[in-house]
């Protein structure tokens, strides 16, 4: 699958025209203006294999016990889970932090877990495509993860998984005129992931990269879905009625506010050690063994 669009030198000239009409003066504290694409199924066909979601799941340690005790909440194999946009590359893919360490984003763990006896390990580690909803498991390999902006995005060096059939890069200090693409779903996905597909919402917007600046606050659209996350593509005519989006931007939130990372740092950032997947070991909690302390766990939303 490449992230090509072939289109008729006609639908080109249209695309520029839109373009050449669109001039917004990028803001140090808002630097998109956006204007909602009339080009919006050519857009979202364009790029939409190019885009997948992660599901990551984490358990704790009790870090007290002799011998391994994990714990789940609510008779679930798991404390809590992520959901969060990924994009392909030609090298791997890029992926946020919250496949990284989903319990920064999962509001119980600090209000239930007492940080002296347990520690998050990760678990679960699946993906799945934007026209599936069944997620599948990453496969087990050594993969090289690197920072592309501290605590917010990263790039995953993998040639195997998608066989380098993923966006090129843009990176560079210069106006962009591009598409703002948001991955929505009518409902949060965390405990309702089944059967929900994603939609496209998908804006045209216009942005100033300058030297220095590698990340940029970004207005959420006033919409009344949940938004899962984003990208920031540019159409780049290689040949005679031939266009290639590349991969220009890579949307994170962080608290309340959207923020636009330029992924001049694919690969070359810091290397990220993650822990391994932990997928076995967790005891249901019907007739457990290692219930030593009642039912005290279980109060909280805890098991064994």
């Amino acid at each position: 699958m490449k992230i090509k669009m072939i289109v008729k030198m006609k639908i080109i000239f249209l695309m520029l025209a839109l373009f050449a009409g669109v001039t917004v003066q990028a803001q140090q504290l808002s630097p998109f203006a956006s204007i909602q694409s009339g080009n919006q199924q050519l857009i979202e066909d364009a790029v939409k294999d190019g885009i997948f979601l992660v599901r990551r799941c984490y358990r704790l340690q009790d870090t007290t016990s002799a011998t391994p005790r994990f714990f789940g909440w609510g008779n679930l194999p798991y404390f809590g889970e992520t959901f969060s946009v990924a994009v392909k590359t030609k090298n791997g893919y890029i992926i946020s932090d919250k496949a990284v360490r989903p319990w920064i984003y999962d509001g119980k763990f600090e209000q239930e877990v007492d940080p002296n006896r347990f520690v998050p390990v990760l678990s679960t580690n699946e993906y799945r495509t934007m026209g599936n909803t069944d997620f599948i498991a990453f496969p087990d390999r050594n993969t090289s993860t690197r920072e592309v902006s501290i605590n917010s995005v990263y790039s995953v060096e993998d040639n195997e998984l998608f066989e380098q059939k993923g966006f090129f890069i843009h990176d560079s200090d210069e106006v962009i005129r591009g598409w703002l693409v948001w991955i929505v779903f009518n409902n949060p996905l965390e405990g309702n992931s089944d059967e929900q597909t994603p939609t496209f919402t998908i804006f045209r917007s216009e942005l100033t990269f300058e030297q220095g600046t590698d990340v940029y606050d970004i207005p959420a659209p006033a919409i009344d879905r949940h938004i899962v996350g984003g990208i920031y593509v540019m159409p780049k005519i290689t040949d005679i009625g031939q266009t290639t989006f590349h991969l220009s931007g890579f949307l994170h939130k962080e608290g309340n506010q959207w923020k636009l990372v330029r992924l001049g740092n694919v690969g070359t950032g810091a290397a990220v050690q993650q822990a391994p997947a932990q997928t076995g070991g967790l005891t249901p909690i019907e007739g457990s063994e290692n219930n030593e302390n009642g039912t005290s766990g279980q109060k909280r939303g805890l098991f064994w």
